[in-house]
């Protein structure tokens, strides 16, 4: 029993060694496989084109997920109302009364059936200064005073609006813009000449820390850029769809617009002097953007992808902004700022949000603060965007004309001009005008 035990684990373990033996080679063959492969994927996904077009889609892909995550309205067919209001906080000398007031502000454009809206109230403390309206109704313009005068005024016909009236006519919708912005993508990235582009290694500072990255180069001169933009014409030319599109929004023939863009390619010179060099920094197996650099002339901009936010420095002749962006996305921009000019900083931050309440409604904010040395000045900005809302939803059949309301006129401009010479504003406005009066005198000591 045991000689028979012997001989059945020594075939076993013979068997398994002849196994492992014939598998080996199949092993070897397999990573082999897998190395060439990854090799050439890396190979193929490294390459200048599929580099600077993978950069170009992403953008793309962000910016087509910003577009169509916002309202969505066709500015010729579809009514809108914006409403908000505005308050300033300011230590600047001759400025500071002005955090007491609030301006509230109404827009609204409804193109389909000749109807706009615009007006504004200053509020100080409990105080209305100014509370004006204007409507125009099929080409007639209409004032309201607020409390000030009970009756709509009738101003009479204003051809003026018969154009701005057109664009009812214009299907202008984002299908067309959006259709335009990837057909534009897809023609720059054909019109590149990525013979042009050279390849390195280089290292940037990501994070705070030294990062390996790939350096696309693309040094552009006039010959080069005569090059693109005839290219990017003959892109359009091509592309029929692209064509009727444009057409059709800047309401020109179609034929019309092919024959200015072929005149527009034999007139194309770029300045001899031009020059222009653009490098693309990507990191990582897959090349992700990692920031890039731009440098003609006087003009130098810098850009890096951090993990936390996106940092911006851009120079023109001493002139600097230097921008850190902690967000930017369809619901919230997030951005510090610093401008220097003659050895001068100004700092400063920008903040908006943007949120849809529901499919025809958006709600937002702005919030933008300067500050320079010990003085500061801050713009608080809400709003309210409607879709399909009423515009212009007045009674005219109650309307008087200006010339039957003359003597009631006369005595509402009188008390509304009493209120505005004690309001904040016109102590403002009356400095200032004093300021630079051309009959102030001046002493200048030498």
């Amino acid at each position: 029993m045991s000689k028979i035990d012997e001989t059945s684990s020594t075939n076993d373990f013979a068997d398994i060694a002849t196994k492992k033996k014939s598998f080996l080679p199949i092993c070897v063959v397999i990573l082999v496989a897998i190395v060439i492969g990854i090799g050439g994927f890396y190979y193929y996904f490294s390459t200048p084109k599929k580099i600077v077009t993978t950069v170009i889609n992403d953008a793309y892909a962000n910016y087509d997920k910003m577009i169509n995550e916002g309202m969505d309205f066709n500015l010729g067919k579809d009514s809108f109302k914006l409403k908000g209001n505005l308050v300033i906080d300011t230590n600047v000398p001759g400025f500071e009364k002005l955090k007491n007031d609030k301006l509230n502000f109404t827009l609204g454009s409804d193109f389909k059936n000749e109807k706009l809206e615009t007006g504004a109230s200053l509020v100080e403390g409990k105080t209305t200064i100014l509370d004006a309206m204007i409507y125009v109704i099929n080409n007639k313009t209409y004032l309201s005073l607020g409390d000030d005068y009970k009756n709509l005024i009738d101003l009479g016909e204003n051809e003026g609006f018969a154009e701005a009236f057109d664009i009812k006519d214009v299907d202008f919708n984002k299908d067309d813009i959006n259709y335009i912005v990837e057909a534009y993508k897809d023609i720059l990235i054909n019109a590149i000449d990525y013979s042009e582009i050279e390849k390195s290694s280089d290292k940037i500072e990501i994070d705070g820390k030294d990062t390996k990255v790939t350096k696309l180069t693309y040094k552009l001169n006039s010959k080069n850029l005569e090059k693109l933009s005839k290219n990017v014409i003959d892109g359009t030319l091509n592309n029929d769809k692209l064509l009727s599109t444009i057409a059709k929004l800047s309401e020109i023939d179609k034929k019309e617009l092919k024959e200015e863009l072929k005149d527009s390619k034999k007139d194309i010179k770029v300045d001899e002097d031009a020059k222009l060099t653009l490098n693309i920094y990507t990191k990582g197996f897959t090349n992700k953007f990692a920031g890039l650099d731009l440098k003609a002339d006087e003009f130098e901009m810098n850009v890096v992808k951090n993990e936390d936010a996106t940092n911006i420095k851009m120079e023109v002749e001493g002139f600097k902004v230097e921008l850190n962006v902690k967000e930017y996305s369809t619901e919230k921009a997030d951005i510090d700022f610093v401008v220097t000019a003659a050895g001068q900083k100004i700092k400063g931050s920008l903040v908006a949000t943007s949120k849809n309440k529901d499919k025809d409604t958006n709600e937002g904010s702005f919030k933008f603060n300067v500050k320079y040395e010990d003085y500061k000045f801050n713009i608080d900005m809400n709003y309210t965007l409607e879709k399909n809302a009423k515009v212009a939803d007045v009674d005219t059949k109650t309307a008087v004309t200006s010339e039957k309301a003359a003597k009631d006129l006369e005595k509402v401009e009188t008390k509304i001009m009493t209120r505005i010479q004690k309001s904040n504003i016109y102590e403002i406005i009356e400095g200032l005008s004093s300021l630079y009066s051309p009959t102030a005198t001046y002493n200048y000591n030498y």
